[in-house]
C-alpha cells in the first residue's frame, strides 16, 4: 500500500508510459491535479492487487476528520449525509462548498 500527497499544479503533467518502471514517475502520474483543487489537500492510497487492491476498503474512522458538501448538493442528499455524520463513531467537521461571487472558484466554509 502506498500513501501519496496530491500535488496541485497549473500545467497538465507529461506522463511517459515508457518511464513507468521508475517508481517516482509512476507515482507522480497518480498524484497530480489542477491547482484549482488545491483547497482539497487530498491524499491518495494506492493498493496493489496482490495486497487486495480492488474494491471497497475500510479504514480506521479516526482518519476521517471532515466532510465537504458540494455547492450543488440536493437537500435530500445533504440530509442523508447529516444522518451518516450523526452515526459516525468519531466527531467530524462539516463544511460546505459555496460558489464565490467574484471568481471562478468555490469557497469552503464551516457549516
Amino acid at each position: 500500500m502506498i500513501f501519496l500527497k496530491v500535488h496541485y499544479q497549473k500545467n497538465i503533467p507529461v506522463v511517459d508510459p515508457l518511464l513507468f518502471e521508475e517508481d517516482d514517475h509512476f507515482l507522480r502520474a497518480f498524484a497530480v491535479k489542477s491547482d484549482h483543487w488545491d483547497y482539497e489537500k487530498e491524499r491518495r492510497v494506492l493498493k496493489h492487487s496482490k495486497d487486495g487492491g480492488n474494491g471497497i476498503h475500510k479504514f480506521d474512522p479516526i482518519l476521517l476528520q471532515g466532510v465537504i458538501l458540494g455547492a450543488r448538493i440536493r437537500r435530500e442528499d445533504e440530509e442523508l449525509v447529516y444522518g451518516w455524520i450523526d452515526r459516525f463513531p468519531t466527531a467530524l467537521q462539516l463544511y460546505k462548498a459555496t460558489v464565490n461571487k467574484n471568481h471562478y472558484a468555490l469557497d469552503i466554509v464551516s457549516n
